[in-house]
């Protein structure tokens, strides 16, 4: 099975905070898993476009954006005190007060 990443962080800490959670499920499917990294989510997209992984970190973004595209199905969702939670943050430039547009 292969699992993407976006790394946050360098490929070492990527796999550092994933390798157990990826061993746990590769033993839960008693299948093994291959962890596949990327640098963005658009790169992962283009994984699922080539039908190249199975299973992805992504977050409500590129979930959003590519769940027609793709069939995304969301297998888990992350609870805080037993609720969904999301909490990202707009930053902006202070001198325009717009934000910087889209890759």
């Amino acid at each position: 099975m292969r699992v993407a990443v976006a790394a946050m962080f360098s490929p070492r800490e990527t796999f550092n905070h994933y390798h157990r959670l990826l061993a746990y499920i590769g033993r839960g499917i008693d299948r093994p898993i291959r962890l596949v990294q990327r640098k963005t989510y658009g790169e992962i997209n283009a994984l699922f476009a080539g039908r190249q992984l199975d299973l992805a970190f992504i977050c409500s973004g590129p979930y959003a954006g590519g769940g027609s595209r793709f069939g995304f199905q969301a297998l888990a969702v992350p609870q805080i005190q037993g609720r969904t939670f999301y909490q990202a943050y707009l930053i902006v430039n202070r001198k325009t007060g717009t934000p910087p547009s889209s890759p």
